[in-house]
């Protein structure tokens, strides 16, 4: 029984972490995205037209 408990503990470790920071960057970007949209509407729509902006191949 120790073996299983010594290998689900980092399992579910890692299955908390992969849902946990995917939520946590989301809100850390809603939050920097609306108060730059709060300080500077123009420059904050710039930005988002430039990260949207399809990425031309190199070739």
């Amino acid at each position: 029984m120790p073996i299983v408990h010594a290998e689900a503990e980092p399992v579910g470790g890692f299955v908390g972490t992969s849902i946990s920071e995917p939520i946590l960057q989301a809100g850390v970007l809603a939050v920097v995205g609306s108060y730059m949209i709060y300080l500077q509407p123009f420059l904050a729509l710039a930005v988002a037209a430039r990260i949207l902006q399809p990425v031309k191949s190199l070739t």
